[in-house]
């Protein structure tokens, strides 16, 4: 052995200490985390344990946002939209528990058996577009919280979901529910939606009619058999089959109801009705970016005028026999930049604003840059900007105006 070389000797106690010491600092680094949202959680739910359902804030006349005209004067949703669970036919209850809630009668608020196939499904593609939310959580998520998702307002909505099962019978959940969703074109419940869509009280209502509605409550304005006949008859096929297969309805009733032929626009709807529907589209995203929750403690002013709105409802509505083409008019009141008057027959669709474009991006911007006055005087010759020719509509030009 070489001089230079010398033996070093480790205390084993010392080695000992050493490694106890890591042990301990691992321990801290990865468990005081868990300490930590444990500790939080647990709060959270002693808090979440003392939170009950407001009834106040469960379907009746006033639990959906409220909308007034320019004057102040409410529009329509009072309490003869709302309607009991024994005027509400089998077939139409049996299509909204076959699609969304086929255990509904059997678990206490929470499906965990589509709970654990949903989250199963987001874990292998990667996403979170599977939902397991039950009729009893729709309903509370719907009247009682906001659209964020957070853990807690998931535990949140889960505890008040349990108060609400323990609460009401099964039919009263589903008789609130039914009265509380949106069914587009400004119906609220499946009292106006029926007398909307098929002119007939909700008792009347067909296992076609039923399907159709349960089918169009998850995007209302796209799946509308009048704006997207082919989605909409889609939808209600699925839940036919989604009904046949849970034993509510035979094989022949099913390819009966899906023969039936789609209802056609009527004269029921009131004359805000296009108003009102614009309105709520609009409600519900500016809800979904800020978090709110949509239900009788909201109040919305609009612009509309009554008087006009009839005036121009009536003016499109005898256009509405030619099938050739969709129609859709907006009046502005250019003080105050709100709408008094709207009527759509459209979807929601990208569309050139055509000459739109003129008026708001070129005169008003020259107006008032002062680069134009109303007596500048507008050459209207043929002009080329670098061998691009534009044109009138007319194809002709007046020169000097």
């Amino acid at each position: 052995m070489k001089k230079s070389e010398k033996t070093k000797i480790v205390d084993p106690e010392v080695k000992k200490r050493k490694k106890r010491k890591v042990a301990i600092v691992l321990s801290v680094v990865f468990l005081l985390p868990v300490v930590a949202a444990s500790v939080a959680i647990g709060g959270f739910a002693i808090w979440a344990n003392t939170q009950k359902p407001n009834v106040d804030l469960l379907p009746t006349a006033s639990a959906t946002p409220v909308f007034f005209d320019s004057s102040g004067n409410e529009l329509p949703y009072t309490e003869e939209n709302y309607i009991a669970t024994e005027d509400i036919p089998d077939n139409l209850k049996n299509a909204f528990v076959a699609l969304e809630d086929k255990r509904f009668y059997s678990h206490g608020g929470v499906d965990y058996i589509r709970l654990a196939r949903a989250a199963w499904n987001n874990f292998r593609a990667h996403s979170f577009k599977e939902g397991a939310s039950t009729i009893s959580q729709q309903l509370i998520k719907n009247t009682h919280l906001s659209q964020e998702k957070t853990i807690k307002r998931k535990l949140l909505e889960l505890k008040l979901t349990s108060e609400l099962e323990a609460r009401y019978t099964k039919d009263e959940i589903l008789e609130k529910y039914l009265n509380s969703i949106y069914f587009g074109h400004s119906c609220f419940g499946v009292k106006s939606a029926a007398e909307f869509y098929f002119s007939k009280s909700p008792e009347d209502l067909s296992l076609a009619d039923g399907a159709l509605l349960a089918g169009i409550v998850k995007s209302p304005n796209n799946y509308s058999p009048f704006k997207n006949p082919a989605k909409c008859l889609s939808r209600r096929a699925l839940v036919l089959e989604a009904m046949q297969k849970n034993g509510h309805i035979s094989e022949a009733e099913k390819l009966e109801a899906e023969n039936a032929p789609l209802p056609v626009q009527n004269a029921v709807s009131s004359a805000d009705s296009s108003y009102l529907a614009r309105c709520y589209d609009e409600l519900e995203r500016l809800a979904d970016e800020n978090s709110l929750r949509l239900n009788g403690e909201i109040r919305i002013f609009t612009y509309l005028d009554p008087s006009l709105q009839k005036t121009l409802s009536d003016t499109c509505a005898l256009r509405e026999n030619d099938e050739r083409s969709d129609i859709i008019s907006a009046a502005l009141d250019l003080a105050s930049g709100g709408f008094v008057a709207y009527y759509s027959t459209c979807g929601d669709i990208a569309r050139s604003p055509a000459s739109l474009f003129k008026p708001l991006c070129a005169y008003a911007p020259a107006f008032e840059e002062g680069l134009l006055s109303p007596a500048t005087p507008i050459d209207d010759s043929p002009v080329s900007f670098g061998g691009y020719s534009p044109k009138n509509y007319g194809g002709t030009y007046g020169g000097y105006l």
